[in-house]
């Protein structure tokens, strides 16, 4: 079953271009990934400090595939001294 995600991230002062920069190019990497079916990074025009991630995947399985690759392993390396915290919504069509 299709699995949407949400994720926002809540970036350290004055680091979001910085996050920016690496995001958008791992994103191109990901939307290549098998499962993944929409990657869109997403600011908040009212707070510097926001950062949003849309997905869609085609299961949870090629989600949780993801998150072990050496890619996912970098991004987290690179990013995590950059956010202060993150809420991730896991959402089904109601179609």
């Amino acid at each position: 079953m299709k699995k949407f995600f949400i994720v926002e991230l809540t970036v350290k002062s004055d680091s979001r271009s910085n996050l920016l920069n690496y995001l958008n190019n791992y994103a191109v990497e990901v939307r290549t990934e098998d499962g993944c079916e929409c990657l869109d990074v997403l600011v908040d025009p009212q707070s510097s400090h926001t950062v949003v991630l849309y997905e869609i995947w085609r299961d949870i399985s090629a989600q949780m595939a993801h998150l072990e690759t050496p890619g996912f392993a970098k991004w987290k390396a690179f990013s995590d001294p950059l956010i202060e915290s993150f809420n991730v919504k896991i959402l089904e069509s109601g179609e």
